[in-house]
């Protein structure tokens, strides 16, 4: 057959229950509201939990062994292991980024607010899935090892990237900038996918896949270029100012978001064209 049926009837399954223990977790922590259809903010994060679950779900539903028993139990403790990893590294992130304001700004209804936290889950979310799920026990200390690796290089790859801008990220959005956001949530899943790529494959040795894993992580620099010289230069025909520039003016002061938009799709689509010609 072409597909393996047991991960097929295990997928629905443990996308839910993933789905359910993020959201069920969360909104006993008071990390988040209840999402309603008056809450647009919400509904964001919510997309973004269900994209997350999504991607765990179809990397945990494939763990397990040839027994349906197997596959149940393979299955719970990858599904466990991942929810576990993705409410942490979200927490940490978000925390460092917003500090305890998450909840409060998605109850004033901050949209901004929840398009990055729904841009990071999905970042993490690839991450987890590339690193830990399906991880056997001699497999489960380097892969906890690199997805670690990977959480701090995501964090510090946006931080340094995002730092490229005149303007202090977490105030634009506490003001509510859905721009800025996009932006933000473009470069998060941009350099989310450059890692989970990194993080991913099989363990050839500390040295190797350390070598390897910084390798691939250090494309996440043309990022850059990409920005500036591609989205401003090209697209907008704003010239290549790397601070401070046309792109920057639009998005941070005007608030544009069909700008930040294509400078988001732009981000996104290059870091999958990047991921297609790095080993």
């Amino acid at each position: 057959m072409l597909f393996n049926l047991q991960a097929l009837l295990v997928l629905p399954v443990a996308t839910g229950c993933i789905l359910a223990a993020l959201i069920g977790i969360r909104a006993m922590l008071g990390k988040q509201p209840r999402a309603r259809s008056d809450q647009p903010a919400m509904l964001l994060v919510r997309g973004g939990e269900v994209l997350a679950a999504c991607l765990l779900g179809g990397a945990t539903a494939t763990a397990g062994g040839s027994t349906w028993s197997d596959v149940a139990v393979g299955t719970l403790a990858s599904a466990a292991l991942c929810i576990a990893a993705q409410l942490l590294a979200t927490g940490v992130g978000l925390g460092l980024l917003l500090g305890r304001n998450l909840a409060a700004e998605l109850t004033k209804g901050n949209t901004a607010v929840g398009i990055v936290a729904a841009g990071y889950d999905v970042a993490v979310a690839l991450i987890v899935s590339q690193s830990l799920a399906g991880s056997t026990q001699n497999e489960l200390v380097p892969n906890l090892a690199f997805c670690a690796l990977g959480f701090a290089a995501l964090l510090a790859l946006v931080a340094v990237l995002r730092a490229l801008t005149p303007w202090d990220d977490a105030a634009q959005l506490r003001s509510a900038n859905s721009a800025a956001a996009l932006a933000h949530a473009g470069m998060t899943l941009a350099v989310g996918l450059l890692v989970s790529h990194a993080t991913s494959g099989a363990f050839d040795g500390w040295t190797a896949s350390l070598r390897a894993f910084g390798e691939v992580v250090a494309f996440a620099l043309l990022l850059v270029p990409i920005r500036i010289g591609i989205v401003q230069g090209i697209l907008l025909g704003g010239g290549l100012r790397w601070r401070g520039g046309p792109l920057d003016q639009l998005v941070g002061e005007q608030r544009h978001t069909g700008v930040a938009a294509l400078e988001a799709a732009a981000l996104v689509g290059g870091a999958l064209a990047l991921r297609a010609v790095v080993g």
